[in-house]
């Protein structure tokens, strides 16, 4: 199995060490008959619990670890060392990996489905039809031809009292996303949020296309990965975000 390693000071492995043996024997002091496997695993620093074989220690026997002067094992750091596998620029891209909304799961499976203008599924979809479907799919709306909460079309659904407008910085997998200027055109689902080499927001959606049906523009055979928003072809027709309250 490979180990990574982290290089310390010596200073600072003593420390370690004698922080490892307070607290052994902390542990030892409050339960004198804990076992020698138990001890064994407290009294040397360099224990490694997926080794099969342990050699056990003598409960009256007084043992002397020493910590290699070249490398400490991440595996059993104290929490205080700063692990350095872990960087800011990681973190942060783990935060943005949200686990997908199931509205986009299962929008997913209708990729290739054909566009057909005014038709609202389940084998065809014209743009706003398709975002109607998934919508009533899951409860959103009561049914797909049902109207009282949302329009029928995309400029109809932007323009709902039930729509509330967001920013990009607020967008989230699952919100809508509009097209057009004073009246939208086009409507797709977000798919998915991220952030582009420079660290900048993008997004990604799945939407009913009038030239290749349903698909995500996460998809490189049809689209570029940039991010929708930073696709010149979108962002100059306008974007608009919102999701339904």
């Amino acid at each position: 199995m490979n180990k990574k390693y982290l290089d310390i000071s010596y200073s600072e492995k003593k420390r370690i060490l004698e922080m490892h043996r307070k607290h052994s024997n902390l542990i030892i002091e409050q339960d004198d008959e804990m076992d020698l496997y138990a001890r064994t695993m407290f009294d040397n620093p360099d224990y490694d619990s997926e080794r099969q074989k342990v050699k056990l220690v003598p409960k009256t026997t007084t043992t002397t670890t020493t910590i290699p002067q070249d490398v400490v094992t991440i595996k059993d750091k104290p929490l205080d060392v700063e692990d350095p596998t872990l960087k800011s620029k990681e973190l942060e891209t783990i935060e943005t990996n949200n686990e997908e909304p199931k509205i986009i799961t299962d929008a997913k499976k209708y990729i290739g489905a054909p566009y057909v203008y005014g038709q609202q599924g389940p084998s065809s979809f014209d743009c706003s039809g398709f975002v109607r479907y998934m919508l009533a799919q899951h409860g959103i709306i009561k049914n797909v031809s049902d109207t009282s909460k949302i329009g029928r079309t995309a400029d109809a659904i932007y323009k709902s009292s039930n729509v509330k407008k967001k920013k990009l910085s607020d967008l989230k997998a699952g919100d809508l996303v509009f097209f057009g200027g004073s009246k939208k055109s086009h409507i797709g689902l977000v798919s998915k949020v991220d952030e582009n080499d420079k660290g900048e927001k993008i997004f990604h959606m799945i939407h009913a296309s009038s030239s290749s049906g349903v698909q995500d523009t996460d998809n490189p055979k049809l689209y570029t990965r940039n991010g929708v928003n930073k696709t010149s072809e979108w962002v100059e027709r306008g974007i608009s975000y919102g999701e339904i309250v």
